[in-house]
């Protein structure tokens, strides 16, 4: 049973259980640059178009106008939520922290609802979108090569690729080859903060559960923006006739790609 002291140290603990959790599962965010919104119901984001190579320019010539045309698109927020409630007799009665469990489950359910939403963003608005026919545990140069491959699209586009992001069941089949496997026997905690695994060909190699099984994205983690409007907020709830204790767990964001063609997603590896 909680003493008085335990209970008035509740919100705090509680608070930094779920960040700590939300940390632990917040790969999407990885993926994105990150801004704060502090105002307003809804965030644009402006787009340009291709721009044109310059030009030489004759003694006493006028400098013509090249630049690029532009886009805006206004999007609305998304909010996701999660409410636990528990009653008070299992908190009393438990052999174990039920209130903290409770809050890191939470936490982790928003930060993989947070994920995939961005990745889902991700591979909707991917510039090339490449279907595999061979499955890469069937040949070993088939998998450098498709990231070779990946890498090569997003650079012709003049955007620097930076991160690999695998299903697990790719990423198994990655870390059974010796080249992966020499370079990174060193592990690190990064893997339980943010998914990453070690890296190839420069790139960072992040291990997503929301990725579908034979799912690769090879991306400029700058491609993409993540809005947030109200960071993981919680609030303490009770439902004094049913004597039951809890907390409401919620979140506003939103994200949006701005240059496709640093983004390749190759499906049915």
């Amino acid at each position: 049973m909680l003493t008085h002291d335990e209970t008035a140290l509740l919100p705090t603990v509680i608070y930094d259980e779920i960040i700590k959790a939300r940390d632990n599962k917040a790969v999407g965010r990885s993926l994105a640059v990150y801004v704060r919104k502090s105002e307003g119901d809804s965030v644009s984001v402006v787009r340009a178009a291709n721009w044109p190579a310059a030009m030489v320019v004759g003694e006493g010539s006028e400098v013509l106008i090249s630049g690029s045309t532009y886009t805006k698109t206004a999007y609305t927020y998304d909010k996701i939520g999660y409410r636990v409630a528990i009653t008070n007799e299992m908190i009393e009665d438990a052999n174990w922290p039920m209130v903290q469990l409770a809050a890191k489950w939470a936490g982790e359910k928003m930060a993989i609802k947070e994920s995939q939403d961005i990745i889902n963003v991700i591979t909707g608005n991917a510039g090339t979108k490449l279907g595999r026919a061979r499955l890469w545990n069937t040949t070993t140069s088939g998998i450098f090569n498709d990231i070779a491959t990946a890498m090569r699209l997003i650079e012709q586009k003049d955007y620097g690729a930076n991160t690999l992001v695998l299903s697990p069941r790719l990423y198994a089949e990655l870390r059974k080859q010796d080249q992966f496997r020499h370079a990174n026997l060193a592990g690190t905690d990064k893997t339980l903060r943010t998914g990453e695994v070690g890296d190839v060909y420069g790139l960072r190699v992040i291990v997503s559960n929301q990725l579908a099984s034979g799912t690769m994205i090879c991306l400029d983690d700058n491609a993409t923006l993540f809005f947030e409007r109200r960071p993981l907020t919680a609030r303490e709830t009770a439902d004094s006739v049913r004597d039951l204790a809890g907390m409401v767990l919620t979140q506003r964001y939103k994200s949006a790609v701005i240059a496709p063609s640093g983004i390749v997603v190759y499906t049915g590896i």
